[in-house]
């Protein structure tokens, strides 16, 4: 089954979800995410609104993985985490990911190092 097992209870408030309460909070952590990705996402705001995608769908692996506690659904909550790291320093190395069509006016400095275009 899976490599880890966390310190909840198993089935202990339903015989349906393996671990009821980080199901519910994982479940609970997808409508900020898609919020952001709403109020962020204008045509041509550069790659920073799409991480909020990759949170959606952290969350909703989350949720399939503390639900079932499979191995499938372990997979399913940890590479959109890997993938998301992997997203947010290619945001901070890359400043046109930031600026996109500089529509929004975002400007690096205001809120990462590095250097600026």
């Amino acid at each position: 089954n899976v490599t880890i097992d966390w310190c909840e209870e198993n089935y202990a408030v339903s015989e349906h979800i393996a671990e009821f309460w980080n199901t519910v909070t994982s479940f609970f952590t997808i409508f900020p995410s898609i919020l952001w990705f709403l109020q962020t996402a204008p045509i041509g705001s550069g790659a920073i609104p799409w991480l909020h995608l990759l949170c959606v769908l952290i969350s909703a692996g989350s949720v399939t993985f503390h639900g079932t506690l499979t191995w499938w659904g372990q997979l399913l909550d940890e590479v959109p985490i890997m993938i998301l790291v992997s997203a947010s320093f290619s945001c901070l190395l890359d400043s046109r990911s930031i600026l996109g069509s500089n529509k929004c006016g975002a400007q690096r400095e205001h809120w990462a190092p590095g250097p600026r275009l």
